[in-house]
């Protein structure tokens, strides 16, 4: 008996089911890019409000770290100095936390102004020393870092860098010189000053003289409401009349100069540092990039917890800068809790969904003379199933697409509006250069499509 012949069932081709998807997309272009365009619509409006608050929060924090070089500082208390308060050590452990990038050590001093024909044989901080033909004023010794970082809070004529040789001298300064000697001190002038050291527990120092020293800029603060006024705060003083009813700022920030660490010599610098007449300063500027790492919603408790740390180390000092730092939170916070937004969307985003749905069941109904035919030609239920799964995965990522480049558009333009329909362009083309999305928002922006 002759078996009969079996032949073996052919697997078609296996491109088959995305070439037909391929086909089918062109031939119902209108349809397809409906449900494309609603998709991302529900896809776009979570992921706008992510991306502006996430965008928004790294421009605040930049905006921050431009106008607040400084979110702390560390001095000795009033009674201590700079060895016994342990100020090096306490250097060194704030250096150590991830979430500080630098440090910056400024010691201060008074400074008495050498100009011909001119002398002085004894002073007195809080004396008529205008009268006596004495201008003094606070010497900084600082380094050119420091100089670049706190070059924003400051309003400067000629330079704001600082080089061997130069000398930044306050526009302050510069007013009560020429009230007391009558001398115009500009950019490019020479002056020489002698700088003195004093202790607090009754010793004395000597004072050394620094001469021809350029004038390269002249500055001023631009608020009185920063960390830099805080630790170099001026004294009220009578300047020409004891008896005089009202008192002069001195020996403040603005009545000040500038002179870098390496144009004083080792001896003199660490007379300075131990005997000067004011408490020296560490600055600490945070790490912007480890902050943001840690959360941009814990920004503001990592650098309290980093100024308690240091408290409790080194109780001899007085750490100050919680009002920076609260004035940033404040900032973010704005930004964080607009987040709450998408719950506003999230109707807007259903009604979307489920017209798309809707869309995709009813075009699927429509082409049951089409799934007839296919099958009539051989196309096997998996070869049918699989065609629709690819059409439905090339709109899923066509949606996924178009929504995050509508996000990209439109999250610049909630962030620059400035009224109804209204648009600052400045802010939103800096807007769109920092733009962010974050994961989370990409996540969800995924879930979507693929729902």
């Amino acid at each position: 008996m002759v078996k009969p012949e079996r032949h073996a069932i052919l697997k078609g081709n296996p491109y088959w089911a995305i070439s037909y998807a391929l086909s089918s997309l062109r031939n119902y272009r209108v349809r397809n890019m409906g449900i494309a365009i609603v998709l991302a619509i529900g896809i776009a409006l979570p992921t706008t409000v992510f991306a502006w608050s996430s965008t928004g929060t790294i421009m605040v924090l930049d905006s921050y770290f431009e106008d607040t070089p400084f979110q702390m500082y560390m001095t000795p208390m009033s009674t201590y100095t700079y060895i016994s308060a342990h100020l090096a050590d306490a250097t060194e452990t704030a250096l150590s936390n991830p979430y500080i990038e630098s440090t910056h050590l400024v010691l201060s001093t008074v400074g008495i102004l050498a100009v011909p024909g001119s002398s002085w044989s004894s002073y007195n901080m809080y004396g008529v020393n205008y009268r006596d033909g004495i201008k003094d004023m606070r010497v900084l010794v600082v380094t050119s870092d420091f100089v670049t970082n706190a070059s924003s809070l400051l309003d400067w004529t000629g330079e704001s860098t600082l080089h061997h040789g130069e000398v930044l001298v306050s526009e302050m300064f510069v007013n009560y010189t020429r009230q007391v000697h009558g001398i115009d001190i500009q950019v490019g002038s020479a002056i020489s000053f002698d700088v003195l050291t004093y202790s607090a527990h009754g010793g004395t120092g000597g004072d050394f003289r620094v001469s021809n020293m350029v004038v390269a800029g002249i500055y001023s603060p631009k608020t009185t409401r920063t960390l830099l006024d805080t630790a170099f705060p001026s004294i009220s003083r009578k300047n020409w009349d004891e008896f005089s009813l009202t008192r002069d700022s001195v020996l403040g920030l603005s009545d000040s100069i500038m002179i870098l660490q390496s144009d004083i010599s080792s001896p003199h610098l660490v007379a300075v540092r131990d005997t000067g007449y004011f408490e020296p300063v560490v600055f600490l500027r945070g790490s912007k990039a480890n902050l943001l790492a840690s959360g941009a919603e814990n920004i503001a408790s990592n650098l309290v917890a980093v100024q308690d740390q240091l408290d409790e180390a080194y109780p001899r000092l007085t750490i100050k800068g919680l009002s920076e730092i609260w004035k940033l939170d404040a900032a973010i916070s704005t930004y964080l809790q607009s987040q709450v937004l998408t719950v506003i969307v999230f109707p807007v985003m259903i009604m979307s969904l489920m017209l798309t749905v809707f869309t995709s069941e009813t075009s699927i109904s429509r082409r049951k003379g089409e799934i007839s035919a296919l099958r009539a030609k051989g196309a096997s239920f998996n070869q049918v199933f699989a065609t629709f799964m690819w059409e439905s995965v090339i709109l899923a990522l066509a949606g996924l697409l178009f929504g995050i480049l509508l996000a990209l558009v439109m999250a610049p333009l909630v962030g620059s509006t400035v009224g109804f329909f209204v648009f600052d362009w400045d802010l939103y083309f800096r807007y769109a250069s920092n733009l962010y999305i974050p994961p989370l928002a990409l996540v969800i922006a995924a879930a979507i499509s693929m729902y």
